[in-house]
């Protein structure tokens, strides 16, 4: 990772090469530090190096790299992969080389399983999970509002387990069916849908 500019004094390259723990009381965007802290995403105790060292300890990792220059005009860190999780990642390359074909084949199959997890999961009665989107898309809603709604992150896997496989069972609908991929794209529950959330 790297950053522009670097460390505020008294941090220097010496400093961040010799220690370990490193303690700076000024900082440069005092705001954004304490906005970050406030959400819990960064601290303001001075641990941050030392917990990244005792984290890559911990995990058998190589020590960091944390330099600069004498100017302080970049911050430079580097966190190393554990050698036996790099042989791996390797070894799994090798040996998992899909082409093209197979790899639409076991997109197919990942689609049918999901599908049939749906179908197993809303045989006999409906799971609240899809009892809430059905009822929620009474009217039409994008697929962002959907996948909020059952608090998931608008991602193409969301949208793949908990969206497409509605569709297929034709409980939901596009509003722009001719585009799937339009911009303004809703969804809204179907006859059938409706007919599901009675049962």
């Amino acid at each position: 990772m790297l950053s522009f500019p670097g460390p505020v004094p008294p941090v220097t390259a010496k400093i961040l090469a010799e220690n370990r723990r490193i303690v700076a009381r000024d900082y440069r965007n005092r705001r954004v530090g304490d906005f970050l802290k406030e959400l819990h995403l960064t601290e303001g105790r001075g641990t941050g190096f030392p917990t990244i060292y005792k984290a890559l300890e911990d995990n058998g990792s190589p020590p960091p790299v944390m330099e600069t220059d004498d100017q302080c005009t970049y911050f430079l860190s580097v966190l190393k992969a554990n050698a036996d999780f790099v042989k791996l990642i390797d070894a799994n390359q090798a040996g998992n080389q899909v082409s093209d074909q197979e790899s639409n084949e076991v997109s197919v199959r990942e689609s049918a399983r999901v599908s049939d997890q749906v179908s197993d999961q809303v045989s006999d009665q409906v799971s609240d999970e899809v009892k809430k989107v059905l009822t929620y898309c009474k009217s039409p809603k994008s697929r962002k509002k959907i996948l909020a709604r059952i608090g998931l992150a608008n991602h193409t896997t969301n949208y793949k387990r908990h969206i497409v496989p509605l569709l297929e069972r034709q409980w939901l609908k596009m509003t722009i069916a001719e585009n799937p991929k339009h911009r303004n794209q809703k969804y809204i529950t179907t006859e059938s849908g409706g007919k599901m959330l009675k049962k």
